[in-house]
């Protein structure tokens, strides 16, 4: 089984569905955040406003809201995280040609 959620370094082969529910996946970023000590490099509950990218810097600003405050950051590398999994079913598609 190959999933587009997973960490090369650190598979899950116990996956009990190809297309897992967020609370499976959100366990097993948990267990491996904890694993190697990545949590405190990771925002959670943040809705990301804004991000733009800074050539005088070579870094990302990024405008946030963290529990109804707005903030302002900057990071080095930036991964979108807002995949189709949110929706409650997978997306079902016909041929396109």
């Amino acid at each position: 089984m190959v999933n587009s959620y997973i960490f090369p370094f650190e598979g899950n082969p116990d996956w009990s569905k190809f297309y897992v529910d967020q609370k499976e996946i959100q366990a097993y970023i948990k267990r491996t955040a904890e694993k190697y000590n990545l949590s405190k490099h990771v925002q959670l509950n943040t809705t990301i406003q804004e991000t733009v990218w800074d050539e005088g810097s070579a870094k990302w600003r990024i405008k946030l809201e963290q529990a109804g405050e707005l903030k302002e950051d900057e990071a080095d590398f930036l991964i979108n995280v807002s995949g189709f999994l949110k929706y409650a079913q997978p997306l079902h598609m016909s041929t396109i040609c």
